[in-house]
């Protein structure tokens, strides 16, 4: 067995195998491979079925004490289907470790789907996400006269950026967005039909909320 980084080569045999594993997430699937990078992949291989694991290392920049700081995650853990509960991705995680460590990556952020089986390997649950539901009736407050409100298509992002630092980089644990790639960040919020609404008082973009509508949901994860 041999557990190595990937290369370009090896592309069309880790989404065949991500398809195997991860059907419900194909929009996902589709826009990592379109921006494919293999030495952000690491792959397991046996000298007779060739790659039968792989993993996604997802490099990113999380706030830490008001410090921007690198972080890893991982995604898109699979297996072949004839390579399941024989270790291979267990293997697989502990190298990543290995290699994020090598990036320079402080730590790796997960949210899992299973916590009993990353707790084995050395990660431990650092805060929990919580669900509010509101009436619309306690939003009266973007109905004051001292702000207006511009709806713009995604690509003006980059419009939000020093605000997002402004706000974010108070938070232990906040993301920092603006390392993203931002035409990446872009193209990933018009596959998901997510709009973009700026905030003014006069003349200052003073908010910004990233949202999306589907029936009588809205749904947001940034403002």
């Amino acid at each position: 067995m041999n557990i190595r980084i990937a290369n370009q080569e090896d592309k069309d045999t880790i989404f065949q195998i991500i398809g195997y594993s991860f059907p419900q997430i194909q929009e996902l699937v589709t826009f990592e491979e379109s921006r494919f990078s293999s030495n952000n992949y690491v792959v397991c291989e046996t000298e007779e079925q060739g790659i039968v694991s792989s993993l996604f290392i997802v490099p990113f920049w999380m706030f830490y004490e008001n410090n921007s700081v690198p972080v890893g995650g991982i995604r898109t853990v699979a297996s072949r289907p004839d390579a399941r509960y024989q270790g291979y991705t267990g293997k697989l995680v502990k190298y990543s470790i290995g290699e994020m460590k090598r990036k320079g990556m402080v730590f790796s952020p997960l949210a899992p789907f299973s916590y009993e089986f990353y707790r084995k390997y050395g990660w431990e649950i650092c805060y929990d996400r919580h669900l509010f539901q509101m009436d619309v009736n306690q939003l009266r407050g973007f109905a004051d006269k001292d702000y207006s409100y511009k709806l713009v298509d995604p690509a003006e992002l980059s419009w939000t950026n020093d605000l997002a630092k402004a706000v974010y980089s108070k938070y232990t644990g906040a993301l920092d967005l603006n390392r993203v790639n931002i035409k990446d960040k872009i193209d990933w919020l018009h596959r998901i039909n997510h709009h973009l609404l700026l905030i003014y008082r006069q003349e200052d973009i003073v908010g910004y909320i990233i949202y999306a509508i589907d029936g009588d949901t809205f749904e947001t994860g940034r403002w």
